[in-house]
């Protein structure tokens, strides 16, 4: 019988070695077969390690793809990582600019509400000084006019009972007696001639209140006012000389 090499994709078939008459023919022949043998696993061996080849190379690309792709995805969450990490330096920052300007407008808000006490106070001395100087102011006229009444008047008692202290100007003429008081109120009794009744009465305490007053008979009288206005009723004479003299009346009697 005949023997046969089995490969994976044919047979050979191995020629006897008894055919062969010349054993150097034998010999050669057997080495000529051996060489065609091995090129023939040389050849199979190539197709297999092109096979293993690609294989790897395969295996070294998806490695490489997975080692790409995994340094990709490291990047971009360090890359994440670092914008989180910029995004919260950020907050802080602004955060700390909020709170130092919150800060600031805080210390301006308290320095001008200080600022405006400081103001509100000065005012609050200066009135309550210029309300101390003007009650010693008044309270110097008051002594300085006197503070008690005595007097010989036609309803006496009536005069007695509304004058005070408080009383700045005072005049008598005929029956009459008339009193102005430091807070622009007057009073005065029965027969008071007619153009100063209506002059005082129920006069507007948005007008200037009277200061001086000074009485004479025929219905004659001199009244001055708190914005350095006057009014009076008298002889030619009187009226001429007080429209043209600038000088302040201080009183004025009638004969």
């Amino acid at each position: 019988g005949q023997t046969y090499h089995v490969q994976p994709d044919q047979l050979r078939k191995v020629p006897q070695i008894e055919e062969i008459e010349d054993e150097e023919a034998e010999a050669k022949a057997q080495m000529e077969w051996l060489n065609e043998e091995m090129k023939f696993l040389q050849s199979q061996k190539d197709q297999v390690k092109a096979i293993l080849d690609d294989f790897e190379g395969k295996r070294r690309r998806n490695a490489e793809a997975e080692t790409a792709e995994k340094m990709r995805k490291q990047e971009e969450e360090r890359v994440k990582l670092e914008a989180a990490e910029e995004e919260r330096q950020v907050k802080i920052r602004l955060a700390k600019i909020v709170e130092a300007a919150e800060k600031e407008l805080r210390k301006q808000e308290e320095e001008r509400a200080r600022q405006e006490a400081l103001v509100i106070i000065e005012a609050t001395v200066k009135e309550l000084r210029k309300q101390e100087e003007e009650r010693a102011r008044q309270e110097a006229l008051r002594v300085s006019r006197g503070g008690s009444l005595a007097s010989c008047l036609c309803q006496s008692n009536h005069v007695k009972k509304c004058f005070s202290k408080y009383v700045i100007s005072m005049a008598c003429g005929g029956n009459t007696t008339i009193m102005l008081y430091e807070n622009g109120s007057q009073s005065w009794t029965s027969g008071l001639t007619k153009l100063l009744h209506n002059k005082l009465n129920g006069r507007q305490k948005t007008l200037p209140s009277p200061v001086y007053v000074a009485l004479g008979s025929d219905d004659r009288y001199y009244i001055s006012f708190k914005d350095g206005k006057s009014e009076w009723v008298g002889c030619n004479d009187m009226s001429e000389l007080l429209k043209n003299d600038t000088r302040k009346v201080r009183s004025v009697a009638f004969g």
